[in-house]
C-alpha cells in the first residue's frame, strides 16, 4: 500500500531494486541527469 511514508524512503525502498544516478551532461550544473533503476524479477514501471 501506497503511503507518503515509503515514498520518501526512496526509488530502492521496495526489495529487490538498486540504482544509480550519473552525470552525463545533460544539465549545465553539472549535477546528476541520468538514472537507472535495475530489478532482476520483472516489474511494470513508468518513468517521467
Amino acid at each position: 500500500m501506497f503511503s507518503e511514508q515509503n515514498a520518501k524512503a526512496g526509488v530502492t525502498f521496495p526489495q529487490g531494486f538498486k540504482a544509480a544516478g550519473v552525470k552525463a551532461g545533460i544539465k549545465k550544473s553539472g549535477n546528476l541527469d541520468v538514472a537507472v533503476i535495475y530489478t532482476e524479477r520483472e516489474a511494470s514501471v513508468a518513468g517521467v
